[in-house]
């Protein structure tokens, strides 16, 4: 390959097949400008990884995101959290009901019961009794993080009710209903 010169080792580039030098005594503009594009780039000249304005759009953009996603996400957990903390305390209340048909009173003893520990009850609402007579109890279920809310309540007529919820604080319907 005497006419073709290895375009790998730097020599001309293959689209000068014949020598222009011999007929011209020079190289034209035009293939020097072709030859200076056709050589291979070196290594270290190449543009390797990012721009530092390119790095700072992609953060920009992600703390959008996060911005949008994290908030939305937390009212999610939240309302996962209160639905646990309704049907913990309809579960107490049915123990409450077992309790007095056993002793025909929901004290035992005339002494006041207290909450079984349930596995699936969660650590973030506290349980117990609020108030307990012969006749009547009260359930009660206080979020261990201020919400909106605040402190389920359950009688042993089935009302429903909520107290102290953080502003602006939702309604017992809408709570007990799990949104």
């Amino acid at each position: 390959m005497s006419g073709i010169p290895d375009y790998r080792s730097g020599g001309a580039p293959l689209a000068a097949t014949f020598d222009q030098t011999k007929l011209t005594g020079r190289k034209s503009l035009r293939l020097r400008i072709k030859e200076m594009s056709m050589k291979p780039k070196d290594a270290l000249s190449m543009p390797r990884g990012f721009t530092l304005v390119e790095l700072m759009i992609v953060v920009a953009i992600v703390a959008i995101l996060a911005a949008v996603a994290v908030p939305s996400y937390t009212q999610y957990v939240q309302r996962g959290n209160r639905t646990q903390a309704t049907a913990t305390l309809l579960k107490y209340a049915n123990w409450m009901q077992q309790q007095y048909t056993i002793n025909n009173s929901y004290q035992a003893g005339g002494k006041a019961l207290s909450l079984p520990a349930f596995a699936d009850g969660g650590s973030k609402y506290v349980y117990s009794i609020r108030e307990s007579t012969a006749s009547s109890f009260t359930l009660q279920a206080v979020p261990a993080a201020n919400d909106k809310c605040g402190t389920f309540l359950l009688d042993n007529t089935g009302k429903r009710d909520t107290e102290n919820g953080k502003a602006p604080a939702a309604s017992a319907a809408d709570c007990w209903a799990g949104r």
